[in-house]
């Protein structure tokens, strides 16, 4: 048998089907966890399914967990590094593929976050003579 799978192509089996690159499982990957993320942390979802299991989950850690994007993002990522590093007989890839998939969600809703930056105030330092000596 190739590397790759049956009909050979990819890269020694790093992802279920045989002729996906692994760039390209990363990137599908990335977008599901952002989106998975998204959906869970601040989306009511069909039916408001998500937004009822969300208030049934009340105040406690995973609740907390819940209201943390990056938190959440972690945790949906898992699943997915170990799809990217599907017949790989080697924790290592699971465990780049863990954080990077968090990150690049992380990133993806920086970048499409619509919300305005915090106003950022700060006060003039005060005159040298109304300091006390």
């Amino acid at each position: 048998m190739q590397a790759g799978g049956p009909r050979g192509g990819g890269s020694a089996g790093l992802v279920h089907h045989p002729r996906m690159a692994p760039l390209e499982a990363w990137l599908i990957g990335a977008f599901a966890v952002w989106r998975l993320t998204c959906l869970l942390h601040a989306e009511d979802g069909p039916w408001d399914v998500v937004g009822h299991w969300r208030e049934r989950l009340g105040a406690g850690s995973v609740a907390r967990m819940v209201d943390c994007f990056h938190c959440l993002s972690a945790w949906v990522a898992l699943p997915f590094a170990a799809w990217i590093a599907h017949g790989v007989d080697s924790w290592p890839v699971v465990l780049v593929a863990w954080p990077s998939l968090s990150g690049a969600a992380i990133a993806i809703e920086r970048l499409t976050d619509r919300r305005p930056a915090a106003a950022w105030f700060e006060e003039p330092p005060p005159d040298r003579e109304e300091l006390p000596r």
